[in-house]
Parts: structure tokens; C-alpha cells; sequence
């Protein structure tokens, strides 16, 4: 029902062609070659890549459940796992300072969305820190 009042772009990443479908069997060897082939290779490699998510509490459970599913181990440690939220309230973007997301930007496009989340990360990580809305009790 929730998929249904989205709009007809976001709804689009419900009809994946079977040959790019992946089995939640094999999801986790390609992860890991995904990774390995890419910057983190060397923190996946020792546990030490921090795991972002929005809402940990749900999308790295629903993976962790996947993995156990499949007696595979998950590739994060719990205390590796970060909620992409809490950095975005803390930088005050939530609440102080909006950004308008990028236009072709679709939301609820899992890829969309995360793209966002790391863009939204680096124009706060920009602001210079006297320009951060912090509120007042918090700067002492």
C-alpha cells in the first residue's frame, strides 16, 4: 500500500529485470567482491569500515537476518554500525538548516536516497563551524 502512493518513478525499482536479480544467497559474495574491489577494502578486510545507514534498526537488521538466514556472517561489527540521521540532526540539519534535494533526485530510490544522504553529509561538512546552527546551550 505504502509502495503505491509513491510516485511512478520510485515505484520503477519494483520491476527489475530477472536477469539483474540477485539471490540473497549470492548477494552476500558479491557484497563482499564489491567491496574488496573498491576503496574500503582494506577497513572491510580488518572491521574497522564504519557502516552507514538511515535507521540502522531496520535496514542492517533486515540484512543481519538475511545473512543469518543464509548462515553467512555479517560483514560489520554492531559497534561499526552508524545511524546517518543522528550525524544530520547533529550538524543541525534537521532542524536549523535545509537543503533542497538535488532534482533528479528520486525519492525512495534506495540508491537515490543514499547518494543523498552522503551529499547532504558534505555540505554540512562544508559549512564553516561558526556558520553551524547550534543551538546556544550546546556551545558552552
Amino acid at each position: 500500500d505504502w509502495w503505491s502512493k509513491q510516485g511512478e518513478a520510485a515505484q520503477r525499482v519494483l520491476n527489475v529485470d530477472p536477469a539483474q536479480q540477485i539471490h540473497p544467497r549470492k548477494f552476500y559474495g558479491v557484497f563482499e567482491k564489491f567491496c574488496g574491489d573498491n576503496v574500503i577494502q582494506v577497513a572491510f578486510l580488518q572491521n574497522k569500515a564504519r557502516w552507514f545507514a538511515r535507521g540502522p534498526t531496520f535496514d542492517m537488521s533486515i540484512m543481519d537476518d538475511m545473512f543469518r538466514d543464509f548462515n553467512v556472517t555479517s560483514p560489520w561489527k554492531y559497534w561499526l554500525v552508524r545511524d546517518i540521521r543522528t550525524h544530520l540532526e547533529a550538524l543541525g540539519l534537521s532542524t536549523n538548516l535545509q537543503l533542497t534535494r538535488p532534482k533528479n533526485m528520486i525519492h525512495h530510490n534506495a540508491l537515490h536516497d543514499a547518494a543523498y544522504d552522503v551529499w547532504a553529509l558534505q555540505q554540512m561538512l562544508h559549512v564553516p563551524t561558526d556558520k553551524l546552527p547550534i543551538e546556544e546551550k550546546y556551545k558552552k
